[in-house]
């Protein structure tokens, strides 16, 4: 059965070769590792990973949201449901996420999620992932509450 945890130093070489295998950024993957959520086989593989970049102490953005096509949609949903109540349990109360893909739209609206004004990140634009992720085309910002 696979297992969905938070993510641990010793975790980092295998999440940075599951989401370079996937063409996602990982530049800061490995300094930020203790905020990522695994699904992970009784083989200790990486069947997907999402982190949460932290960008002020109430609100985080969704980054680095990668799963294999072996997995289930029950288990990709409680692995968000897992995320969410994490950082509740920090102490945020918004979400984000980021996207140029519209085909993860559908997804995000199930999860109750809504578009808001991508100016938004001006807010945050101190962070370095903000300013990774200004550096690129991202047409779909979208938000909701944990």
């Amino acid at each position: 059965m696979n297992m969905i945890r938070p993510a641990t130093p010793f975790d980092a070489h295998k999440v940075i070769l599951f989401l370079k295998k996937a063409g996602l950024q990982v530049d800061d993957v490995k300094e930020r590792i203790e905020h990522f959520f695994l699904i992970e086989s009784p083989k200790e593989e990486v069947l997907a990973c999402i982190g949460v970049e932290p960008v002020s102490e109430e609100a985080g953005i969704l980054r680095s949201f990668c799963i294999h096509p072996s997995i289930e949609e029950e288990e990709m949903l409680t692995l968000f449901q897992h995320v969410f109540l994490t950082m509740k349990a920090w102490g945020m109360e918004i979400v984000y996420v980021l996207t140029n893909r519209e085909q993860a739209l559908p997804l995000f609206r199930l999860l109750g999620f809504s578009r808001t004004q991508s100016d938004i990140l001006n807010t945050f634009r101190h962070q370095p992932y903000v300013q990774y992720i200004q550096q690129h085309e991202i047409p779909y910002v979208l938000m909701k509450s944990v």
